[in-house]
């Protein structure tokens, strides 16, 4: 009668073994998964900006940017929507208004890929916002 106990006991220290095996197990599958997405969505944003469609890969750069918890990572992406919007703004089809929109948004990002004579109009405009306030 006691060796059927211990037959029961061990059963249930040997289901939550597997239990635990398999959570564990399902864990790191989940976790790789999760970093197979971010690669995916860094590598379309990529392509998207090799092949000019700079907004698109804007895009996929701001869904991968709100994943990472790096600080590392998160420069890299920025910097990758950096050339992005500088790209754009640089556009020579692009109206005055819409460049500086675009350059606006590059001074927020990455100040130091602004054209200096670009950066100074910036500048004074926001001393003039400042002013007024």
């Amino acid at each position: 009668m006691r060796k059927k106990k211990n037959s029961k006991g061990s059963s249930v220290l040997r289901n939550i073994m597997v239990l635990i095996f398999l959570l564990l197990s399902s864990w790191i599958v989940w976790l790789n998964l999760q970093k197979r997405l971010l690669i995916n969505l860094e590598n379309r944003g990529i392509e998207q900006m090799e092949a000019g469609k700079y907004s698109l890969a804007i895009t996929s750069f701001q869904q991968l940017f709100i994943r990472l918890h790096k600080e590392k990572d998160q420069q890299r992406v920025r910097n990758y929507m950096a050339d992005c919007y500088l790209a754009m703004a640089e556009n020579p089809e692009n109206k005055y208004e819409t460049s500086m929109l675009y350059y606006r948004r590059l001074y927020r990002m990455a100040p130091e890929k602004l054209p200096p004579a670009v950066k100074e109009i910036i500048e004074k405009e926001n001393a003039k916002l400042e002013a007024a306030n």
